[in-house]
C-alpha cells in the first residue's frame, strides 16, 4: 500500500470514528439532557409552600426558616420564604400573605406580626393556613404551633424572684409593643410576682429601635433609681440590658432574666451578666409548621394546638447535651 492510500485509509478511519461518536451522543447524550430537563420540570411540579416570618434577619428567625428547610427537603416540597423589610410593617406582611393566598401555594404559614389585622387577612383563605409563634383566630387557620407565653412568662417571673432572694424593685423591658406574645409574657411575670409581696415592679419600659435603644432605657432608669432585677421579654432588650451592665460594671449586682437566645445573648449568659433565658425551639416550630401544612394539604386531621416546651437555660445546664441541641440546633 502507497503512502497516499495509507493515509486514505487513516483519513476515513477518523471520519469514521466521529461519524460513531456523533451517533452515540445523539442516542445518549441527547438523553440525558431530555432527562435534566425532565427533573427540572418534575422540581417544578412540587406543591409550593409558602412561609411569611415577621423578619428573617434575626437568630430566631433564621433557625425557625432551617426547620422548615428541612422538612420541605424531606417531605419534598417547594418552600418560597418571605417576610417584609422591616419587623415592624404589618401592612407589609399582609401584602406578601395576600399575594401567597392568590398564587400557586398549596398552603400558608405565617408568623403574624399583629394576630387581629392577620386574622382579617386569612378569614377567607381557600388554602391551609398554619399560623406559628403566634396565634391566629380565623376558621382558614388549622392549627397554631407555638410556646405558651404565659406560661413561660410565669417561668420567668418565678426565676427572677428567685435570683434576688424574693425581694427588690424589677424593671420588663421589651423591644416591641402591643405584641400578644409580649402581653402574655409580661401576665404571666405579674401573676408569678403575686404570692412574692416583696417584689416589686418599678417599670415597664419600651425600647422601640433595637438593641442601642434598650441600653438608653436601661441607662436612664438605672441614673434615676435603684433597680435590682431586670426581666428581658425579648433578645434585643436582654442584649441592650446586658450590654449597659456591663459598662456600669453592675453585671453582679442587677440580676436578669431574658428570653430567647440570639449568639450574644449566650455569650453574656455564659459570663454571668444573664442569670437565665426562657428557650423555646425555633427549629422545631418551622420544621412542624411544614410538616402540619403537608398533612393539612393531604386532607388529614392536625391539632389545633401544638405547642412548643418553654425552658430555663442557666449557666450550669447551658452545656447539658439536650440544651446544646436546643441552642444549637444545626450543629451536628
Amino acid at each position: 500500500m502507497s503512502r497516499m492510500e495509507k493515509f486514505a485509509y487513516g483519513l476515513l478511519v477518523i471520519i469514521a470514528v466521529i461519524a460513531i461518536l456523533g451517533i452515540f451522543y445523539s442516542l445518549f447524550g441527547s438523553g440525558d439532557s431530555e432527562e435534566r430537563v425532565d427533573l427540572a420540570a418534575k422540581d417544578s411540579q412540587k406543591p409550593v409552600i409558602t412561609l411569611v416570618l415577621r423578619e428573617t434577619q434575626s437568630d430566631f428567625w433564621q433557625t425557625v426558616t432551617m426547620g422548615a428547610e428541612a422538612a420541605a427537603k424531606e417531605f419534598g416540597l417547594s418552600l418560597v420564604v418571605e417576610a417584609p423589610a422591616d419587623s415592624d410593617d404589618i401592612s407589609g406582611q399582609q401584602a406578601l400573605v395576600t399575594k401567597s393566598l392568590k398564587g400557586k401555594s398549596k398552603a400558608l404559614i405565617v408568623a403574624a406580626a399583629d394576630d387581629v389585622e392577620m386574622a382579617k387577612t386569612v378569614v377567607s383563605a381557600r388554602i391551609p393556613v398554619i399560623a406559628i409563634d403566634t396565634d391566629i383566630e380565623a376558621p382558614s387557620v388549622r392549627t397554631f404551633i407555638g410556646v405558651d407565653n404565659y406560661e413561660a412568662g410565669k417561668k420567668a417571673g418565678e426565676q427572677i424572684a428567685e435570683m434576688m432572694s424574693k425581694q427588690g424593685q424589677v424593671v420588663i423591658l421589651s423591644s416591641v409593643k402591643d405584641d400578644r406574645n409580649m402581653e402574655l409574657r409580661m401576665r404571666g411575670i405579674l401573676d408569678a410576682f403575686k404570692p412574692e409581696s416583696f417584689v416589686t415592679v418599678l417599670d415597664n419600659r419600651y425600647c422601640l429601635s433595637g438593641i442601642e435603644a434598650c441600653e438608653q432605657v436601661v441607662q436612664s432608669l438605672m441614673n434615676a433609681t435603684l433597680v435590682d432585677g431586670i426581666v428581658a421579654l425579648d433578645a434585643e432588650a436582654a442584649i441592650g440590658a446586658g450590654r449597659e451592665l456591663v459598662r456600669r460594671g453592675e453585671e453582679e449586682r442587677v440580676q436578669v432574666v431574658a428570653f430567647e437566645s440570639a449568639h450574644e445573648q449566650l455569650e453574656q449568659l455564659q459570663d454571668g451578666v444573664l442569670e437565665a433565658t426562657i428557650v423555646q425551639n425555633p427549629f422545631s416550630m418551622g420544621y412542624l409548621g411544614v410538616k402540619h401544612a403537608v398533612e393539612a394539604i393531604d386532607g388529614d386531621q392536625i391539632p389545633r394546638r401544638v405547642e412548643i416546651p418553654s425552658k430555663v437555660i442557666d449557666r450550669e445546664n447551658m452545656f447539658w447535651m439536650d440544651n446544646q441541641k436546643l441552642l444549637f440546633p444545626f450543629v451536628k
